[in-house]
């Protein structure tokens, strides 16, 4: 994933007495959680509870055309199909 597009999704948000704080979109945590545990030979259970995490709270609220279009483009769109299996998320049917 380019950085150039994690940087076109990071959220700035402005903290009081400390300034703006940059973080990364719920979207680019979940495709880079998916790449370390593809590059930990699918074995990490810490990533893949995070991603499951992630995927549950963020479910109304994610975009899954960009996840689908980045995931597919990343060679990780199995395991993202997967990571909504587990989390029990059918994103042709969440209420977005």
């Amino acid at each position: 994933m380019s950085d150039a597009i994690m940087v076109a999704q990071t959220i700035a948000q402005t903290l009081e007495k400390l300034g703006t704080a940059y973080f990364c979109s719920a979207e680019d945590v979940v495709l880079q959680k998916l790449l370390w545990f593809r590059k930990g030979s699918g074995v990490s259970e810490r990533q893949w509870n995070d991603l499951l995490g992630v995927l549950k709270v963020q479910a109304n609220a994610l975009d899954y055309d960009y996840l689908n279009q980045w995931a597919t483009e990343l060679g990780i769109a199995d395991l993202l199909v997967r990571a909504f299996d587990d989390a029990g998320i059918s994103p042709s049917t969440t209420d977005l």
